[in-house]
């Protein structure tokens, strides 16, 4: 089976053009894994992993029952948690 695929590799390779066309196709699957890989590293430089809004209140729940955030600093993120999340949510409605 392997002889056969290098066989038909070869022949193939004997068209001219055949040689532009794999490397077009392989520059083209570059740049496509290239801007998925920058895009997922852009969106976690930016927070927008898969962490949930409902998770991230919940951490500054518990941070506050520690006693490391201020009663007036967890209301102030959990209204910004929650109108991004309302916001979210009219997005999807929209």
């Amino acid at each position: 089976m392997f002889e056969s695929l290098q066989k038909t590799w070869q022949e193939t390779m004997e068209i001219p053009a055949a040689r532009w066309i794999v490397w077009i196709t392989v520059l083209i699957v570059a740049v496509l894994v290239a801007v998925y890989f920058v895009k997922m590293f852009r969106d976690m430089a930016m927070g927008n992993d898969s962490t949930s809004k409902a998770e991230l209140l919940s951490e500054f729940e518990r941070i506050r029952n520690e006693g490391k955030l201020d009663n007036e600093e967890f209301k102030r993120l959990k209204t910004s948690i929650r109108d991004q999340i309302d916001s979210e949510n009219l997005k999807d409605e929209g």
